[in-house]
């Protein structure tokens, strides 16, 4: 199974990379927490909020600050799981 940073949308990572050149420290930790991480229930409340914050991502998912927290909009940030066939 691929870990969320794995699943990013490259549109995402775009607007991901764009912050870290301002931000670099914050934007690492949210990575590394991406890299741990497969599920968008997992992410800590921390971690929702620090993308939640990242304008260019509520203006790519047309979303307001508060509706980031919701888990359909931070789902749409990633691809869809596969599944795994036996």
């Amino acid at each position: 199974m691929k870990t969320l940073s794995e699943r990013i949308k490259p549109e995402v990572k775009e607007i991901f990379e764009a912050e870290s050149n301002r931000f670099p420290s914050i934007l690492r930790g949210v990575i590394e927490e991406l890299d741990s991480r497969y599920w968008v229930s997992d992410l800590t409340l921390g971690c929702v909020s620090t993308i939640a914050s990242i304008s260019g991502l509520q203006d790519y998912l047309k979303v307001k600050y508060q509706d980031m927290y919701m888990l359909e909009n931070l789902n749409s940030m990633f691809e869809a799981h596969e599944l795994i066939k036996e």
